[in-house]
């Protein structure tokens, strides 16, 4: 780009084309349509001209296709990924957003729309299949792991992440083998996997699927009562001995 066609933003300080914005200051792109935004008529335009856009099942797939092609090559999804990260440290956009979700969860039209969205999705076995494989691949990312865990208000412990991730696994290959039922009272509600010998006691078990059995919260809580139990009796008899 000609040198003479750049120069130095007004608002932010970088080196950007030349945008007038309606003030006539220079501003470069991105904080010119910052600005917009806090125009509320402004937004509403926006948000009617997208709502149109997505209404047309042709635009939506041609969007859709665009994103995929993307998401699928390294350097766009890593500029993508760096832009959303700059994004979410401004404060008045994670505010924008805040505000904005609020809103859509006191509306109950909204929230059944959203409902309906996530069953359609969820409820086709092949797309069901598509995201679970889409997760596995991003979150093989070891730096996108930490990335997401600071964002999140973490420390990037891959480490302790790993071992949530593996604790998952082995609850839901529990209780699949279980047949999601309680062993001890059949009941399929509040479901939970108990290691049959304490993890504390025998970490080389903890995620040995034969070590654990599905049951359901009341049981669950019984069995560790019982445990307690009988550890206490054995300190008992220990003592005693």
């Amino acid at each position: 780009m000609n040198e003479s066609s750049l120069d130095v933003c007004v608002d932010c300080g970088k080196l950007k084309p030349k945008v007038k914005s309606g003030k006539g200051s220079l501003r470069c792109r991105s904080c010119v349509k910052k600005l917009s935004y806090r125009d509320p008529e402004y937004r509403r335009r926006q948000s009617e001209a997208a709502k149109r856009r997505w209404s047309d099942p042709e635009q939506r797939e041609k969007k859709s296709e665009a994103n995929r092609r993307a998401w699928s090559d390294p350097e766009s999804r890593q500029r993508r990924i760096d832009s959303l990260t700059e994004m979410s440290k401004d404060p008045e956009v994670k505010q924008r957003r805040s505000v904005a979700l609020r809103e859509a969860k006191r509306d109950p039209q909204q929230r059944q729309r959203q409902s309906d969205i996530s069953r359609s999705r969820w409820s086709d076995p092949a797309r069901r299949k598509q995201m679970s494989d889409l997760m596995e691949e991003i979150w093989s990312d070891q730096e996108l792991r930490r990335r997401h865990s600071i964002s999140m208000g973490g420390d990037g412990d891959l480490d302790r992440m790993s071992i949530h991730r593996d604790f998952r696994k082995w609850t839901k290959s529990v209780k699949e083998r279980d047949g999601r039922r309680c062993q001890c009272c059949d009941s399929a509600e509040n479901l939970h996997a108990h290691h049959i010998k304490p993890k504390a006691l025998h970490p080389e078990l903890a995620f040995d699927i034969s070590n654990g059995i599905t049951l359901c919260e009341s049981c669950h809580i019984a069995a560790h009562q019982l445990m307690d139990a009988e550890r206490r009796s054995a300190k008992i008899r220990h003592g005693d001995a």
